[in-house]
C-alpha cells in the first residue's frame, strides 16, 4: 500500500510539473500576442523589413530615407509605391540575378521610390555614389534627388553593372 501511494504521489508530482510548464508556456504565448508578436505576417518580406530600422547613409546627390517603420508592411509599400517600384529578381530566361523591372524609368526630382528585392539573397544596389543593401525578400525606400537637371543614373546591382537607367527630371 505504501508503494502504491508513492507511485501515486510520483505521478501527481509529474502531472503538476507538466501543468505548471504548460501554464508558463501559455502565459508566454499570450504575452507575445498582447505585444503584437503573434501577428502573422503577409509573407516573409514583411517580417524581415518590420524587424529592421536601419538608417541609410547618403552621399552626393541622393538623399535616402530610413527603412519603413514597423507599421508599413510590404503590402502597404506595394500599394503606396505601385508606380514607383523597381523590382530586382532573377530573369527566368537567363537565370541571371539582379534583373531590374522596369529597367528604364523617368521620375521627377525628389521622388521616393521602392527598391524591391525578390530573391533569397540580399542585393547591394548602387545609384550614383550611394550604396543600398536590400535584404533578401526585402525592400528599401529611397529619395532620388539631384541638384542639376536632368540627371541620369546608371544603377548597378551586386556584380552586374547598368541593370537599370533612371532619368531624373525637374
Amino acid at each position: 500500500m505504501i508503494e502504491n501511494n508513492q507511485n501515486k504521489n510520483k505521478y501527481l508530482l509529474i502531472a503538476g510539473v507538466v501543468i505548471i510548464i504548460g501554464l508558463i508556456a501559455m502565459w508566454g504565448f499570450k504575452k507575445d500576442y498582447r505585444d503584437g508578436k503573434d501577428d502573422a505576417p503577409y509573407d516573409q518580406a514583411s517580417t524581415q523589413i518590420e524587424d529592421e530600422n536601419i538608417a541609410l547613409e547618403g552621399a552626393n546627390d541622393l538623399s535616402p530615407d530610413v527603412v519603413p517603420s514597423a507599421k508599413e508592411s510590404y503590402i502597404n509599400a506595394l500599394k503606396k509605391y505601385a508606380t514607383k517600384r523597381i523590382q530586382f529578381g532573377t530573369d527566368s530566361a537567363t537565370n541571371r540575378s539582379c534583373f531590374a523591372t522596369p529597367n528604364n524609368v523617368t521620375y521627377k526630382n525628389g521622388t521616393k521610390i521602392m527598391l524591391d528585392n525578390r530573391t533569397a539573397i540580399s542585393d547591394v544596389i548602387k545609384i550614383g555614389g550611394d550604396t543600398y543593401t536590400v535584404p533578401a525578400y526585402g525592400f528599401r525606400i529611397v529619395t532620388l534627388y539631384s541638384s542639376s537637371m536632368p540627371k541620369t543614373y546608371m544603377v548597378d546591382c551586386n556584380q552586374y553593372q547598368n541593370v537599370l537607367t533612371i532619368l531624373l527630371q525637374a
